[in-house]
């Protein structure tokens, strides 16, 4: 029954339709079926508000011109309204376009790009509507592109994000079907809405019902065709979702002549959003990732408040104490026996913040090691003081480097991240006069504090130092004055951390750890932050950084220009370093004013896949295409050919001398071998490698299964790959129950991560795994590694949060490692575990607050790691 065209009250059912609501929720509905049947493991959040908001700018500014130059349009309640309120509709419309334009500043520029191609039929779509003629009953050319128009721009955003070739992907089965889908729906709307209300059955109404008929059934047999052709899990429901749609379209079409004009504008919306709510309903995947979307939404909304509030929602600036110097540098005294000073481990002759130290005075002869403590027992003469000092930025030699108390972390950290020292503490006991010093680079003495000591035991000396006036601090230097007899534990450093909440904590404390090892002379990563610049590099640790740099970029932790420099220089180095087949050397050093392979290390695959695919992800994630561009050619210029052994398995690289292929290959499941299996697929394609299907990780050694994950979210699927057949999302969370529960870690209060690392005295790298006997060392990286994938945020944030309570995570990173003999922690600042956990970190980060992954989309975005990572998952 049609409505009264005298009546102008409106329904509420149609408020959707009339509003133009109906096409932007049905658009958002299937961009998420879409990003399942792709199997797309992350959506940009910003995506579903600029894809609501166009689609309902495109049908608002077509029902404004529709009431503009139809004469007669009273039979439509959606006109009148317009007809209405021209005004209101126009000025939300001009704000919807602002608002879209600001959104589309954060979108990747992948999904801007595949924008166009749906654009160019919105212009068609609008040049047909304003020229022909507006009392025209229906026009098949207008409403076949704006079918095809709105099918394309529903996916459009996905084809940027995942960086697929748009002419191939909208001729594939699913989108055939789905723009057919949409075209049927589309001419279907303005057939019934413009028939005549009768039911004569005269043979005009019988050919055009034929002629809606017939395109649905030749829908459903095609989607029954694909159905059973195409396996994949993603799929086959979908294409039961476009016959059960073409079902439903059918009924109406029979029932059109006896339903208003409104209610089937509406019922074919509602046809639409019921396929794409099947389609979520048979896969639980929707509720994941959805609702997390919504929730994020929300977040990022209630965040805009806070700051715009000039307030950050869950920070906490909060007091710790870092270790300045906790003296274990020495070598292994028994009891209270004294060692004599030079008596230390070259190895880890290094401060808790990875620079150098010294004695000074003339009794510093006597100066003698303890077990944990260094001692001081000074004669009654004039002559016996003496002390230590410690650098405080890089070396000593090194006048340039200068720790801000205002702002403690490496320069290039922006000021609203900076940490302050606000005050020192030593732990010492016994009698005497002790004196504490800060000193500029030209011993310039900027403040200090005597005081006499009087105790049997260690007893804490707390001193509070001054806002202003210690900018440049190279040194903080001790000495016992004469008389004195001191056993001195440590001396801490109390930082003042920014106001962020502690998943940022995490991730700015582990990246400003890896920047203490970025060395601005070379620009690549020092393998140890203690040492000279050029003296031991690491390739790996060098690409990786880069990513890390990009990701604290979005974060605005440092500015852009910077990571741009830090890409730049990496790369220029690396150019220069390739030696045979195209591979990059596992560890360089500067002889003679150049960068070269550092003797006795290898030509590495695996290194030289972490140095590209971390700076490839970088320069997207920065916009430097050109950059980007060139690190492809260095990967497409890789010989894999004789690295490849004849069952399929790739070499770890070349030896030394630069001639010798290693005999050794990466057959093992885990990261490392994905990793170089993904660049030779990129480096030639053609070649087929392989990997073990075990789905066992040699040794149960952490990072194994964690390392592909710092660059490339696709091992998050919850679904078996196609090469191994193995859940890696499964297997790396069971396996972090594992480390969890592991009996190594009963006694080490709630600390895990069976990796690998430093040896617990510094002097020899050490391989620990779930799977060995008589585990002594923990590496607690693997802990920041895996961190994402704790189906419990919160829990895994109570877990690191006791990790700093213990003293593994401090302002300077994560420990090296712990000692499961005596609990003593390895302060030593390593340049690849560095970049390790600032990537792991930052990936918690996004997970626990839900902002955009810059590595991940950067990754998804890449058509060259997308086509590589078809190996893995081609689906």
């Amino acid at each position: 029954m049609p409505l009264n065209q005298k009546n102008t009250s409106i329904p509420w059912w149609l408020y959707p339709n009339v509003l133009s609501l109906d096409a932007p929720l049905v658009a958002v509905a299937w961009l998420y079926v879409f990003a399942k049947v792709w199997s797309l493991q992350y959506v940009e959040t910003l995506l579903i508000p600029v894809l609501f908001l166009s689609v309902w700018v495109i049908y608002t500014f077509d029902h404004l011109i529709k009431a503009k130059l139809m004469r007669d349009c009273e039979h439509d309640q959606r006109l009148v309204f317009y007809k209405k309120y021209p005004k209101s509709f126009i000025s939300a419309v001009l704000v919807a376009i602002a608002t879209i334009l600001y959104l589309a500043l954060s979108l990747q520029w992948s999904i801007i790009t595949s924008s166009m191609a749906p654009l160019v039929g919105v212009s068609l779509f609008f040049i047909l509507a304003i020229f022909q003629d507006p009392q025209r009953r229906i026009s098949y050319a207008k409403t076949i592109i704006a079918g095809f128009t709105f099918a394309m721009g529903c996916v459009a955003g996905l084809i940027g994000l995942s960086a697929r070739d748009m002419p191939t992907t909208m001729i594939a089965p699913e989108m055939v079907c789905f723009a057919t889908l949409t075209i049927i729906n589309v001419i279907m709307v303005d057939a019934w809405t413009t028939l005549p209300a009768s039911n004569d059955g005269n043979e005009q109404e019988v050919v055009e019902e034929w002629s809606l008929t017939l395109p649905l059934v030749a829908l459903a047999l095609f989607a029954l065709l694909y159905k059973f052709k195409d396996g994949h899990p993603g799929t086959r429901p979908y294409f039961d979702v476009i016959i059960t749609c073409s079902g439903l379209l059918y009924v109406i079409n029979r029932m059109h002549r006896r339903l208003s004009p409104h209610f089937l504008r509406v019922a074919a919306h509602l046809v639409m959003l019921l396929g794409a709510i099947l389609y979520w309903l048979i896969s639980a995947w929707f509720w994941m990732h959805c609702i997390f979307s919504i929730a994020n939404m929300i977040r990022q909304c209630s965040l805009l408040l806070f700051l715009l509030l000039g307030h950050s929602a869950h920070a906490e600036k909060r007091v710790l104490w870092q270790k300045l110097h906790d003296y274990r540098t020495v070598i292994v005294p028994e009891g209270e026996i004294l060692q004599p000073r030079n008596n230390s481990n070259p190895f880890i002759a290094y401060t808790n913040i990875g620079t150098d130290y010294g004695y000074i005075g003339p009794a510093q002869h006597t100066i003698g090691w303890k077990r944990g403590v260094i001692s001081m027992d000074f004669k009654q003469d004039a002559d016996s003081w003496a002390g230590m000092w410690h650098s405080m930025s890089r070396l000593d030699r090194m006048c340039s480097y200068r720790m801000n108390f205002q702002a403690c972390y490496p320069e290039q950290i922006l000021p609203e991240f900076q940490p302050k020292v606000t005050g020192l503490r030593s732990i010492l006991r016994g009698n005497g006069k002790w004196k504490i010093d800060l000193l500029d680079q030209l011993n310039k003495l900027l403040w200090t504090e005597t005081r006499n000591i009087s105790t049997t035991t260690f007893e804490n000396q707390i001193y509070d130092l001054p806002a202003e006036g210690l900018t440049d601090v190279k040194h903080l230097s001790w000495v016992g004055e004469q008389g004195a007899s001191l056993d001195l534990d440590q001396i801490d450093l109390r930082i003042e951390t920014p106001d962020i909440t502690f998943a940022e904590w995490l991730f700015l404390a582990s990246y400003a750890k890896s920047l203490t090892c970025w060395s601005s002379e070379t620009g690549l990563i020092r393998d140890r932050a203690h040492i000279p610049d050029g003296a031991f590099d690491s390739i790996s640790a060098s690409g990786l950084f880069c990513a890390a740099t990009a990701a604290a970029a979005s974060r605005g932790i440092v500015d852009h220009e910077f990571a741009k420099m830090v890409c730049r220089r990496a790369l220029d180095s690396a150019k220069a370093l390739r030696g045979p087949y195209g591979l990059l050397p596992h560890f360089v050093k500067m002889a003679d004013g150049k960068l070269q392979r550092h003797p006795g290390t290898e030509y590495s695959t695996v290194d030289t896949a972490l140095f590209c695919f971390g700076h490839l992800i970088a320069c997207h994630a920065l916009k430097e295409e050109a950059m980007m561009q060139e690190v492809l050619e260095m990967i497409q210029a890789i010989d894999f050919a004789p690295l490849l052994s004849e069952d399929g398995y790739i070499s770890h690289g070349v030896t030394d001398e630069g001639q010798t292929i290693i005999p050794y290959y990466w057959k093992d499941w885990g990261g490392e071998t994905a990793l170089v299996l993904l660049l030779q697929a990129i480096a030639k394609p053609e070649m087929k490698g392989r990997m073990s299907d075990s789905g066992v990780i040699h040794q149960g050694t952490g990072f194994i299964i964690e390392i592909q994950s710092l660059l490339f979210p696709d091992f998050d699927a919850d679904t078996p790959d196609a090469m191994t057949g193995k859940n890696w999302l499964s297997l790396r969370r069971e396996h972090l129950t594992e480390q969890q529960n592991h009996l190594a870690v009963a006694d080490a209060d709630g600390i895990f991560g069976l990796s690998a690392g430093e040896s617990s005295d510094g002097t020899s790298y050490y391989v620990g795994g779930t799977e060995l006997l008589h585990q002594e060392v923990l590496h607690p990286h693997y802990a920041l590694m895996a961190a994402q994938i704790h189906e419990n945020p919160e829990e895994m944030s109570d877990l690191l949060r006791n990790f700093e309570a213990q003293g593994a995570f401090t302002a300077w990173g994560m420990v090296e490692n712990i000692s499961l003999r005596d609990n003593e922690k390895l302060p030593m600042i390593g340049g690849l575990n560095a970049t390790f956990e600032a990537l792991g970190a930052y990936h918690f980060l996004c997970r626990k607050d839900g902002n955009s992954n810059v590595i991940y989309q950067s990754c998804l975005a890449i058509p060259a790691c997308r086509q590589a990572m078809k190996i893995f998952y081609p689906w």
